[in-house]
């Protein structure tokens, strides 16, 4: 009996998952979705007979740092759930830029230290990385801006790895 009151519930939760999933877009395209700063609680939902699978029960985006920089709710819910603050600044990188202009770009931009006939990176936006930073710093107060910066190139090296492996494949 027990089993048949709570399947019902939770194919609803899934249905507002999927539904809040496929509304939720990148980080360029926030202009119409609603937004709500990072230090702002979620909205409640209508509880768990809620019916409406149109409407999320949470803003698509959240506001990260000083600036008008916006991360996508699941994203900053994923990273403030992380331990370390590395951990943090990884999930909130991949948020906020697009894994093609990471692959192209390096923190500050310039030649490749390791290979100076190497293509020249591009600098990633940096309002975004300031916002990345405050967000990290504001989570985890004892963090290192200069470690936060490593993990972030770091991040960006294990993503250029991962692709040229699978050219080489």
């Amino acid at each position: 009996m027990c089993g048949q009151i709570e399947i019902p519930a939770l194919l609803v939760e899934v249905r507002k998952l999927v539904s809040f999933n496929t509304t939720t877009t990148t980080n360029k395209d926030v202009d119409n979705h609603p937004t709500k700063h990072a230090d702002e609680p979620y909205a409640e939902s209508d509880g768990p007979g809620e019916t409406s699978l149109c409407t999320p029960c949470r803003p698509s985006h959240v506001k990260i740092g000083n600036d008008d920089v916006t991360i996508s709710s699941h994203c900053w819910e994923t990273a403030k759930s992380c331990t370390t603050p590395n951990g943090m600044a990884r999930v909130l990188l991949m948020g906020l830029f697009d894994v093609e202009v990471l692959l192209k770009s390096n923190l500050k931009g310039g030649v490749s230290k390791l290979d100076p006939n190497a293509e020249r990176r591009q600098a990633l936006d940096p309002r975004k990385l300031q916002a990345l930073q405050d967000a990290v710093v504001k989570q985890f107060p004892r963090a290192k801006e200069a470690d936060v910066r490593k993990s972030i190139n770091s991040r960006i090296c294990e993503l250029r790895h991962q692709v040229k492996r699978k050219l080489q494949v």
